[in-house]
């Protein structure tokens, strides 16, 4: 009886081995291949997203164009990405600056410079607003 628990279970064991070598001789080339076909669709979409950037550059420069220069041009007729919209690190850069209280305390002097400018679309309105910063950046409550 011994002999055939032994003799089970060096069969056993042998069967484990061979079906352990089958998965490893099938699965390192297939796990390699896999990340072969992953790192290509990685790559693809590298590419598109870098793609995109210059495509929405791009577009950007033709609408700049045809904003300032055509006047048959309806800008509102584009879907834009403005406003602007702050990220939440965004967001937490200007409070930590402590830009958002500078920009309560002295509204009036972004406002009047935006005002100068003399915006027509939304768009004129936000590139003033950045002009604004630059303008004043050497006030003294700019300095932080």
């Amino acid at each position: 009886m011994v002999i055939f628990v032994l003799l089970f279970i060096i069969i056993a064991i042998s069967a484990i081995q061979t079906i352990n070598n089958i998965i490893v001789i099938i699965g390192i080339p297939s796990a390699i291949g896999c990340f072969i076909y992953i790192g290509r669709k990685l790559q693809l979409l590298d590419t598109i997203s870098i793609d995109v950037g210059v495509l929405k550059h791009n577009m950007k420069v033709v609408t700049d164009y045809l904003t300032k220069f055509h006047s048959k041009f309806e800008p509102r007729e584009l879907h834009a990405f403005s406003p602007i919209q702050l990220t939440t690190e965004g967001n937490k850069l200007i409070t930590e600056l402590g830009f958002d209280n500078v920009f309560e305390e002295y509204e009036d002097d972004f406002l009047d410079y935006i005002a100068q400018e003399n915006p027509t679309v939304k768009y004129d309105v936000e590139m003033a607003a950045i002009k604004s910063i630059y303008f004043l950046a050497d006030k003294p409550y700019m300095q932080f």
